[in-house]
C-alpha cells in the first residue's frame, strides 16, 4: 500500500512538472510574438486627442488576423459628434468586429476609420486607445480597491469618484472596498456598473459599448441606461452602442443594421420602422416587443424626434415611446 501511494505521488509530481513547463513554454512563445503595429512616430500625434468625436467609416474592411478572411465588408457611415448610434444585427453579422476596428483591436484591411478627420491608422496606438473608451460585454476588473478600479491612474479625487458611483446607484459602495481578481466577489451587475463608472471618469469624446448590458439584471440595466441618457460625459460624447436588447437603442439618433459583415440599412429608427420590409423592422418584430403596428403610430416628421439621449430616461416620444410601451412589433 505504501509503495502504491509513492507511485501515485510520483505520477502526480510528474504531471505538475509537465504542466508548469508548458506554462513556461507558453510564456516564451508569447514573448516572441511581434508587437502591435505602430505606424507613427510623430510626436504631435502622440499627444493627439479628438475635440468633437466625429467618426467617419470609409469603406471599412477588417479581419481578425493577417491571412484570415474579412469579417466586415466595406462599411461606410458618418457618425456625427455627440450623436447616439445603435448597431444591430443578428449573431455573426459583424457588430463587435466593426466596433473593435475603431481602436485597431481588429486588423483594418481596407478603407479608413477617421476620428475628427484623422486617419486612425496613422495614430500611435496609445493615443488612439486613449481617445476611445470601450465598455466590453465581459467586464474586466483588477485585484485591489474599488478606487483603483475606477481610477487606476489616480487622476480624480474621492468626491468625484463617489459622485460617479452615486450616479449609477452605487452610492453605498466604499472606495476602499476590496475587489478580487476579475471582480469575483462582486455580482455581474456591480462589475459592469464599475466598468461604466470607469468610462464616465475617463470623459472621452468617443465611447463604445459592446453589448454591455447583455448579462446584467434588469435593475443594473436600468441604471446603465439612465447614465447613458443623463450623465454629462456620455451626453457630450459620440456614443456607439452594439445592442443586445432592441429597447436599449430604440431612441438612438441613428441605427446601423449589419448583416453578414455588410451595412444593409442606416437611418433614424422612426424612418426604418416606417418601412415594414426593412431589416430593422424585422429585428424589432423578432424581438417580441409589441403586438401590432400601423403607420398611424409613426409621426410624419421624424426630424428631431430621436434625441432621447439629450433628455432623462423615460421621456421618449413618437414611435420609440410606442415601441417601449408595446404598441409596435
Amino acid at each position: 500500500m505504501q509503495l502504491a501511494g509513492s507511485f501515485q505521488w510520483t505520477v502526480r509530481q510528474y504531471a505538475l512538472a509537465e504542466s508548469f513547463m508548458s506554462s513556461c513554454e507558453r510564456l516564451l512563445h508569447y514573448d516572441a510574438l511581434p508587437g502591435e503595429d505602430e505606424r507613427s512616430a510623430d510626436a504631435a500625434l502622440a499627444a493627439w486627442a479628438p475635440a468633437s468625436g466625429t467618426v467617419a467609416l470609409e469603406d471599412v474592411r477588417c479581419r481578425y488576423r493577417p491571412g484570415s478572411p474579412d469579417v466586415v465588408l466595406g462599411v461606410s457611415a458618418t457618425l456625427a459628434s455627440g450623436s447616439n448610434v445603435g448597431i444591430v444585427g443578428r449573431t455573426g453579422s459583424g457588430k463587435s468586429s466593426l466596433l473593435l476596428s475603431l481602436n485597431r483591436l481588429n486588423l483594418v484591411s481596407g478603407g479608413a476609420v477617421r476620428i475628427d478627420g484623422v486617419d486612425a491608422s496613422t495614430l500611435p496606438l496609445a493615443a488612439l486607445r486613449r481617445a476611445v473608451a470601450l465598455i466590453p460585454q465581459e467586464p474586466f476588473l483588477f485585484q485591489g480597491t474599488r478606487r483603483y478600479n475606477l481610477d487606476p491612474f489616480g487622476l480624480r479625487d474621492d468626491a468625484t469618484l463617489a459622485g460617479t458611483l452615486a450616479t449609477l446607484g452605487m452610492g453605498g459602495a466604499g472606495l476602499d472596498d476590496r475587489v478580487l481578481e476579475n471582480g469575483d466577489n462582486l455580482s455581474a451587475g456591480e462589475r459592469q456598473l464599475t466598468c461604466v463608472a470607469r468610462a464616465l471618469l475617463l470623459d472621452r469624446r468617443v465611447i463604445c459599448l459592446d453589448e454591455a448590458t447583455a448579462s446584467v439584471d434588469a435593475d443594473s440595466d436600468a441604471a446603465i441606461q439612465r447614465a447613458l441618457r443623463a450623465a454629462p460625459a456620455f451626453r457630450a460624447a459620440t456614443l456607439i452602442v452594439v445592442a443586445h436588447r432592441i429597447g436599449t437603442i430604440i431612441d438612438s439618433d441613428t441605427i446601423l443594421v449589419l448583416d453578414a459583415g455588410r451595412l444593409v440599412e442606416a437611418g433614424p429608427p422612426a424612418e426604418l420602422l416606417a418601412d415594414d420590409a426593412s431589416h430593422f423592422a424585422g429585428l424589432v418584430k423578432a424581438s417580441g416587443l409589441g403586438k401590432s403596428r400601423s403607420s398611424s403610430n409613426l409621426p410624419g416628421d421624424t426630424q428631431g424626434r430621436n434625441r432621447a439621449p439629450k433628455v432623462t430616461f423615460g421621456r421618449l416620444s413618437g414611435p420609440e415611446k410606442n415601441l417601449l410601451e408595446g404598441n409596435l412589433p
